[in-house]
This record gives structure tokens, sequence and C-alpha cells, in this order.
């Protein structure tokens, strides 16, 4: 025999279980970078080991910004960069970036 157990939950405690459940969700979302990404994030956005981004500094492609000794990336350049459009401000004629 199969016997069908139904169960009432009252609508308070729906809310919690909801509640709670929203909190786990926003808690394992990731924020999203901002306009600043150090060389390690640039190359997680580009999928690249971070050498590939020196490269591109070094060929001209990609435009680095110095905060100290640290390197600073636009996050809007990198995305610029990968759908082949100009970078306001990037090396578009082939001159190297520097500081």
């Amino acid at each position: 025999m199969n016997a069908a157990a139904t169960v009432t939950i009252p609508p308070e405690v729906v809310e919690q279980i909801a509640r709670r459940a929203a909190e786990l969700v926003l808690q394992n979302i990731p924020s999203p970078p901002g306009p600043w990404l150090t060389t390690g994030e640039a190359a997680e956005r580009l999928r690249c080991r971070p050498q590939r981004v020196f490269n591109l500094v070094s060929e001209g492609r990609l435009r680095v910004y110095k905060d100290g000794s640290r390197n600073l990336f636009r996050a809007s350049e990198l995305d610029e960069m990968l759908l082949g459009t100009p970078t306001t401000g990037a090396c578009a004629a082939g001159s190297k970036a520097s500081s």
C-alpha cells in the first residue's frame, strides 16, 4: 500500500525558508569586479596566464596603469580589446603602453 501524507506548512514558515534560501544564494554570488583589475584578475577575465597579459602590454595591445608598484588594468579596456574595438587611451597605433 502506498499512502500519501500531506503536510501543511504555515505561510510564515514558508516565508522564513524563502528568506534563508535567498540569503544563501546571495552569499554565493560573486561580486562584480570593479573598474580596475590587478594582473591576476585581468588574466582571469581574459582566461589566460598573467604572462599573456604582460605580452599584450608589450605588444601595445593593452594599456597598463601604475599605482606605485602595482599594475592595474581597466576592465572596460579588456572587454573592448576582446571585442576588437579601439580603446580610448589605449595604444591603438602600436606604440608601447607605459605608466
